[in-house]
């Protein structure tokens, strides 16, 4: 898998997918194919956080280019979260780093994003949803039960 490129034959962001041809057991040479990187869309599209309107995925690769996100305009330009960064930094220096939660700031509202990362090719797949809206169902549960405790 390549990072984020440019198609020479038609100007759209795509990745490369590159897979050995093997004949009786020696590599005779590869293949690529270019996958345009908006054909993500088709998978990750509807993936958000349990029907909540923020939430929403996004895949960020080894350089830290957005491979897929639902903004379009987004696709092959750097990430901006500070927390993926980080931890593209972690990875660039070997560290382990496992699957977990991160808490983040972003264009002024608070985040939280659950990340994983893909085996094969490294990337960062990444699911986020406003706090506000993640802990919204929490606090009206919390307020519930103080009222029916307080009777």
């Amino acid at each position: 898998m390549s990072e984020v490129l440019v198609s020479k034959s038609t100007g759209e962001l795509v990745v490369a997918v590159t897979y050995p041809v093997i004949i009786e057991g020696n590599i005779k040479g590869f293949v690529t194919s270019a996958v345009k990187c908006i054909s993500f869309s088709k998978f990750l599209k509807d993936e958000g956080v349990a029907g909540l309107k923020s939430g929403y995925t996004y895949v960020v690769d080894t350089t830290g280019k957005i491979i897929y996100h639902k903004d379009k305009e987004k696709i092959g330009k750097p990430v901006q979260n500070d927390a993926v960064k980080n931890l593209l930094e972690k990875l660039k220096s070997n560290q382990k780093v496992d699957r977990n939660t991160i808490k983040y700031t972003y264009n002024g509202i608070n985040k939280i994003a659950g990340y994983d990362f893909s085996n094969k090719t490294g990337w960062i797949v990444v699911t986020t949803v406003d706090e506000e809206e993640a802990v919204a169902p929490i606090n009206s549960l919390i307020r519930k039960l103080i009222l029916i405790f307080e009777y």
